[in-house]
């Protein structure tokens, strides 16, 4: 009887192991959608598209009338940092599961983030110096995302 409860509360904590596991791999996949996508070509081509969307909002409108949005899309960066920071706690808490593909994935979504959010404070410091700096930058592959994926 006493092996039998053992194995009881044993099955119990597998399966809230196993339902925690679910939920965080589920988190991470709804990030990296968010992020534009998990695999490096994805990655870049919404670097890209987020350059090439800066400098045509910049062309039809003001920088002055622009930069609250950037400002705006920077602390959601940030934001977003924060549950990817989340998600790298709880993967490295889940018991067992030190060294895993969840927690890499986890931890290259931070990276992401990191990324994410310098790329979004350069537009901002950037375009605060003129239109110019930041289209110079880009057209020479200069910006922080470029230089990154350079590297990679």
């Amino acid at each position: 009887m006493h092996i039998n409860l053992r194995y009881q509360q044993a099955d119990r904590d597998s399966n809230v192991q196993t339902d925690k596991l679910n939920n965080l791999q589920h988190q991470l996949m709804q990030l990296w959608a968010i992020h534009g996508g998990e695999n490096n070509s994805a990655w870049l081509m919404a670097m890209e598209h987020r350059a090439i969307e800066v400098l045509g909002e910049v062309s039809r409108r003001d920088w002055q009338d622009y930069q609250s949005d950037c400002e705006d899309t920077t602390e959601i960066a940030r934001h977003l940092w924060q549950k990817c920071k989340a998600l790298v706690i709880a993967a490295s808490e889940l018991k067992g599961m030190e060294d895993n593909r969840l927690l890499c994935g986890c931890k290259r979504l931070l990276e992401a983030s990191d990324l994410l959010i310098e790329s979004e404070e350069e537009i901002l410091c950037l375009m605060d110096t003129g239109t110019e700096d930041y289209q110079s930058a880009y057209q020479n592959g200069e910006l922080c995302w470029q230089r990154h994926f350079c590297q990679i």
